[in-house]
């Protein structure tokens, strides 16, 4: 397996596994239980979708180092990175309401529908991303 195999087998991986977090705080905080108390367990998987942006952009920066530079021309692989920072920073604010939320400092009706429509605008733009990757648009 090369090394650009290799990184590319890791971005996949971290796409799939780590990108399915962000729809997880979506479900978790629409799910009947958290409408009574807010889910702990957000915290903990927005923790973790962050790391998975973090992957995701090192994995693919490398990934564009290892083939020689011949993306970062391409608009396609251009949106794509600001995409994942705008995905990154939907998911800072996600957090940070659902930190607010279970700290009890905003009024949990509002917080539980922000943090599932951030939730899910964070899943539209992956699915974006997903699609500027796969069709390479704008070449």
């Amino acid at each position: 397996m090369t090394p650009f195999e290799l990184v590319r087998l890791v971005h996949v991986l971290c796409a799939v596994l780590g990108l399915g977090l962000i729809a997880a705080v979506g479900l978790v905080a629409r799910s009947e239980r958290s409408a009574a108390s807010p889910p702990s367990e957000l915290l903990s998987l927005s923790r973790w979708s962050t790391a998975a942006l973090g992957v995701m952009m090192g994995t693919g920066m490398l990934l564009n180092v290892l083939s020689g530079g011949t993306y970062h021309h391409a608009w396609w692989f251009r949106l794509s990175a600001i995409s994942l920072v705008a995905t990154g920073a939907v998911v800072g604010f996600t957090r940070r309401r659902a930190r607010r939320w279970i700290a009890g400092e905003v009024d949990a009706s509002a917080a539980r529908r922000y943090v599932v429509s951030m939730s899910w605008a964070a899943c539209g733009l992956v699915a974006w991303i997903t699609a500027l990757m796969e069709l390479r648009p704008f070449q």
